[in-house]
């Protein structure tokens, strides 16, 4: 006696593990991401607040206009968090596709993670732009 799967249930588990891999798949994107866009926060806001108070407190650093620094910091913050927010609606594009349901979708934690570290870019953006020494 063999134990063979039957042909309809060996194509149902392909289809789901088809779909593990897909979702799987969606949250690597979403992650690299994530790490993407910290790398561009950490690096605006460095330039953003301690370079340009570096220049602004009379540092000599010749043939550097003084708000270049917090100006480029600004923008690589601001694309962080662009490329941040498109990784999170192509995720629930995903999901949608997929016909995830809703809480698969907004259970994941790095869905959620992404949500999170932009509203840091968000309060980065707020500070940077509330506290610039002139």
């Amino acid at each position: 006696m063999t134990d063979e799967t039957p042909p309809k249930l060996h194509a149902q588990i392909q289809v789901d593990l088809a779909l593990s891999r897909t979702l799987l798949a969606s949250d690597r994107t979403i992650l690299a991401w994530i790490r993407t866009s910290l790398a561009l926060f950490g690096f605006g806001f460095t330039l953003a607040k301690f370079i340009h108070g570096y220049i602004a407190t009379g540092a000599m650093l010749h043939g550097v206009n003084k708000d270049s620094s917090r100006n480029i910091g600004v923008a690589m913050v601001l694309l962080g968090l662009g490329g941040l927010l498109g990784g999170v609606i192509e995720h629930v594009r995903t999901m949608k596709e997929l016909n995830m349901p809703p809480r698969v979708a907004i259970a994941s934690p790095a869905l959620i993670m992404a949500l999170a570290l932009a509203a840091v870019g968000i309060y980065l953006i707020y500070d940077i732009f509330s506290s610039t020494i002139t």
